[in-house]
């Protein structure tokens, strides 16, 4: 019957239908979006019922001159009261009746007039007494009909689910693509744009025009005109854009909004579908430069009137490059495709010499660099220098060099600002940003001259940058609330007066690394906000932010979700040094895994690739340091672990020593107790006091917990046992408690602890550290104490209990028939660690298809 994925419709028409065959008749009203399928419906209803032995009467409630339900019982008189008006039912019933059971099928009631909806009510009411089927369709919030619904039975038809629209389309489309069945999602699930677009096989004139004609006797020209306005489609801004006012504009859109064309959010008005839109304005470009005028006059957002520009027909005009002039500085600093493709194409525009050319073209190198385009961005800024450009415009080309270097982590900034001082002192913003390079690369004495270079600007930008390098000696510090404070300020500057995207990276990143000393699970929010901005500019902030994330993942027990980050940092080109401190980060995951092998591969590659550090990774080269001190302590080889100990005692691992031996001192104090050696311990928990401050709660545990381990102290041991419960911190608190059973054990208190063991034992089991449960085990047989309650039984490897508590969420999530990106922003993680989780998922139930997950989801015991 050509209708698909409405089997819940059918099943109560058909039984809608038996009955009406055997005296019982009723009203069923079938309500949706326009598109839905309600003729479609009522067509396949038809058959069914002429299969049944009803007579069928078609009617359709729509104007344009044809029969509403109640011009057939009184052509067009009014119905006086209630009695004419039960009379006039019964005799439309009567009629109806005359030759047996009917089926009576009403299309787009929701045109009917009101006396025809007060017949129908009537009807209604003598209908289980008749061998009459009403069967009616009308769109959704149709207020006039709610009466009439309360006698009826409803049935809501809302869009297909994506997977029954890709099989409509595979059903008139041979094949189609993935490309296609994407453009498809743009339809949410209505099966007429659905059947529409793959008539026209693609988003052509053909399809648009379609659509537009179907939307024309709903208020065509404004329903283009905020298609073309898109964000910016306000009542005010329709109203300036159709030369209307606001009053004459809102019945149209209360029609619009009353057909399911468009719901309105936050004041603005929205398509419900995409398709929609982009059909509207595939029909409506010639609007889009009156558009931009009057967005200008209405003073809104420069990327607002960009985006109507970029597409305009007829090129770049005279106006166009003036108005680009004024705004091409926020436009370079928050960069969309449309600003950028607008900026590409106005260079062009302007002959030799035109004093716009220059500007214009270091404004495009920027906005280049902001979107990603590291090498484009390079050689249209080194092209705007060699044309010997003014003052101004010469500081924007060697920013936007200086810039492109950060998020490089190379040293061409510095060479940059070698040419600038040839010409005299730097100005204030590339004395900042000279201040950025130094503490990037670790140079605290360069970053200390720059900053006095730069001292007195009033300029918001050189603010942020100097920001910057007096948070990151907090953050290294320990100094959390102080480095929280400076961040604030930061964010306030970025937000309100000038913006610059790798340095709101920068503070988004280095909040998250304070979060993380804190055990605040704020950390995954901060990450989620940075991440897209993070992924399309790519370079060591994409990295850095990978880094970060795996990070805190691996400290929360999150060992499946850091692997998906790790593995997805390792597709990326260039990881700037980072690689190591996530080698490393895999190798100890797969080391408490009691997965050896898999863990010295990991620590070789990091040997075997040598020691290129650069930029941020000077920051983590502790990790990779203190892998190498765990797999000789693993391997028997204490004199190696020690002496690396004595290397970050010494200071010298890492940017900071005190910074270093913070980050890793509980694995390197444990080393040395574990060898006895106490003053070398000692000279650690020493360095970390000096570098941890008071209002840093994290890592004022990691300090308590290594005096607690060098003074064999119980009870602070136990003490911090809890606070790194409530920081969320699952190894650290298996570790102390196994440490509280060592310390017992050694002073003879065999049963407790047995019992302290027992609790570090259920620790790891939680996260599946059978290989920390191993080395635990031996080193507690050492002290003549053994395995009382075993704890947590090992996760099996197949199966729904085989899952992971992030891939039981994923699962869930799957079953819900959220896609990747959904189950990514519910869950603060990337779209392609949802993927990883899915793989596993799939991989550990034998499963091939989401559907399985779904199903099997439903069904597990």
């Amino acid at each position: 019957m050509g209708v698909i994925g409405r089997d819940a419709e059918f099943s109560a028409l058909d039984s809608a239908v038996r009955a009406a065959v055997g005296g019982r008749g009723r009203l069923v009203m079938l309500r949706g979006e326009p598109g839905a399928g309600g003729t479609a419906l009522l067509n396949a209803t038809a058959e069914r019922a002429v299969a049944a032995g009803l007579r069928v009467v078609r009617l359709d409630a729509a104007p344009a001159g044809r029969h509403t339900p109640f011009a057939l019982v009184g052509q067009g008189t009014a119905v006086a009261s209630g009695l004419e008006l039960a009379e006039a039912a019964r005799a439309l019933l009567s009629e109806w009746t005359a030759d047996g059971p009917v089926a009576v099928l009403m299309d787009d009631l929701h045109h009917a007039d009101d006396e025809s909806i007060l017949v129908l009510r009537e009807i209604a009411r003598e209908l289980p007494h008749s061998p009459a089927l009403l069967v009616t369709w009308h769109r959704t919030g149709t207020g006039r009909l709610e009466t009439l619904e309360k006698t009826a039975e409803v049935h809501d038809v809302g869009p297909l689910d994506r997977e029954t629209a890709h099989a409509l389309v595979a059903n008139l489309v041979r094949e189609p693509s993935e490309e296609f069945l994407r453009l498809c999602d743009g339809a949410s699930g209505n099966p007429w744009l659905l059947t529409a677009l793959a008539e026209a096989t693609g988003l052509s004139g053909a399809f648009a025009r379609r659509v537009t004609a179907r939307v024309a006797e709903l208020g065509g020209p404004l329903a283009r005109a905020a298609a073309v306005l898109d964000d910016q489609s306000t009542v005010d801004n329709l109203a300036a854009v159709l030369g209307s006012t606001p009053i004459d504009v809102v019945p149209v859109v209360d029609d619009l909004v009353a057909a399911g064309l468009v719901h309105e959010d936050g004041g603005v008005l929205r398509f419900h579908h995409d398709l929609v839109r982009a059909a509207l304005c595939d029909t409506s470009s010639g609007l889009r430069r009156h558009v931009a005028h009057v967005l200008s006059r209405r003073h809104a957002p420069p990327s607002a009137i960009a985006a109507q520009l970029a597409d305009a027909p007829g090129g770049v005009d005279s106006w166009t490059l003036d108005w680009l002039r004024e705004h091409a500085e926020p436009l370079a600093k928050r960069p969309t495709p449309a600003a950028l493709r607008l900026l590409a194409d106005a260079v062009p525009a302007l002959g030799p010499g035109d004093p716009r050319q220059l500007p214009l073209r270091a404004a495009h190198a920027e906005a280049l660099l902001w979107s990603g385009r590291f090498d484009d961005a390079s050689r249209t800024a080194h092209a705007v220098l060699a044309a010997r450009p003014d003052a101004d415009t010469r500081l924007t080309a060697r920013m936007t060099l200086g810039a492109l270097s950060v998020l490089r982590a190379d040293t061409t900034a510095l060479e940059q600002l070698d040419a600038a001082r040839a010409e005299g002192p730097l100005p204030p913003r590339l004395a900042a940003l000279a201040a950025f390079c130094c503490l990037q690369n670790g140079d605290f004495q360069g970053m200390g001259e720059c900053v006095a270079a730069a001292q007195g600007s009033d300029d918001p930008l050189v603010e942020v940058y100097l920001l910057q390098c007096e948070a990151a000696p907090l953050v290294v510090t320990r100094q959390n609330t102080k480095a929280i404070e400076v961040l604030d300020r930061i964010d306030a500057l970025l937000e309100t007066t000038v913006y610059d995207r790798g340095q709101w990276l920068v503070a988004k990143l280095q909040r998250a690394g304070v979060l993380d000393t804190e055990g605040d699970l704020g950390v995954r929010e901060v990450i989620a906000e940075a991440r897209p901005v993070a992924l399309e500019l790519g370079g060591v902030a994409l990295a850095w932010l990978y880094a970060t994330s795996a990070l805190f993942e691996w400290k929360r027990g999150e060992w499946d979700a850091t692997l998906a980050e790790i593995d997805e940092a390792f597709t990326l080109p260039d990881l700037y040094g980072l690689d190591r401190m996530l080698r490393s980060i895999a190798a100890m995951i797969h080391l408490n895994r009691g997965d050896i092998d898999t863990a010295r591969a990991h620590a070789a590659t990091i040997q075997r690739d040598g020691h290129e550090v650069r930029g941020v990774a000077a920051f983590y080269e502790q990790i990779p340091t203190m892998l190498r001190a765990l797999m000789a302590h693993l391997d028997g080889r204490d004199d190696e672990a020690l002496t690396i100990a004595r290397q970050f005692a010494d200071g010298g691992v890492g940017v900071h020593s005190g910074f270093a031996v913070t980050a890793v001192g509980t694995n390197l104090v444990r080393i040395a107790v574990a060898a006895n050696d106490l003053e070398l311990a000692r000279r650690l928990v020493d360095q970390m006091a000096q570098t941890i401050s008071d209002d840093s709660r994290g890592f004022q545990s990691v300090l308590r917990y290594c005096r607690g381990l060098v003074d064999g102290d119980v009870v602070l041991l136990r003490e911090v046992q809890r606070e790194f419960t409530e920081q969320h911190n699952p190894m650290a608190t298996a570790r102390v408690a196994q440490d509280v059973a060592m310390v017992l054990a050694a002073s003879g208190h065999k049963d407790d602890a047995k019992t302290a063991y027992d609790a570090a034992l259920s620790a790891y089991a939680g996260v599946d550290a059978t290989g920390a449960i191993q080395q635990a085990d031996a080193a507690m047989r050492a002290t003549g104490v053994r395995r009382g309650v075993r704890g947590k039984r090992s996760r099996p490897k197949q199966g729904w209990d085989s899952l992971t508590d992030a891939e039981q969420r994923v699962a869930e999530l799957v079953a819900q028939g959220r896609t990747n990106s959904e189950i990514a922003g519910r869950l603060f993680i990337s779209p392609r660690t949802v993927q990883s989780h899915v793989s596993r998922i799939l991989r550990k139930l034998g499963f091939s298809s989401r559907v399985e997950i779904a199903t099997g989801f439903g069904q597990r015991g």
